[in-house]
């Protein structure tokens, strides 16, 4: 996954997303560009929800919704070594997000 490829990794996301919020474009998404095992291995041994951020750095795209036209259009951008905070839920990664107040 690279910025480049934004719009082509939101459209899944898209469809189903005006239903239930009511919006047809999702305005952020942020991709973690790494394998389900590293991901989940962060959750190891979290017994009920909690907010755990990486002891590693990983490599994450940031898709920024810019038009709609035929199709949801997004801005990416790389961010390399970036250290993520992800929530835990019984020992499975549940959500992803940038948590601080980052320009990125």
């Amino acid at each position: 996954m690279t910025g480049n490829n934004c719009d082509t990794k939101m459209r899944p996301i898209n469809e189903d997303y005006e239903e239930y919020h009511g919006e047809e474009c999702k305005s952020i998404n942020t991709f973690i560009v790494s394998n389900d095992e590293e991901v989940g291995a962060l959750c190891n041994n979290v017994r009920g929800e909690r907010k755990i951020t990486s002891g590693r750095v990983f490599t994450v795209v940031i898709c920024r919704f810019v038009y709609i036209d035929i199709g949801c259009h997004y801005r990416g951008k790389t961010i390399n070594n970036y250290a993520i905070t992800i929530i835990c839920k019984n020992g499975k990664p549940v959500h992803y997000r940038i948590f601080k107040d980052d320009d990125i």
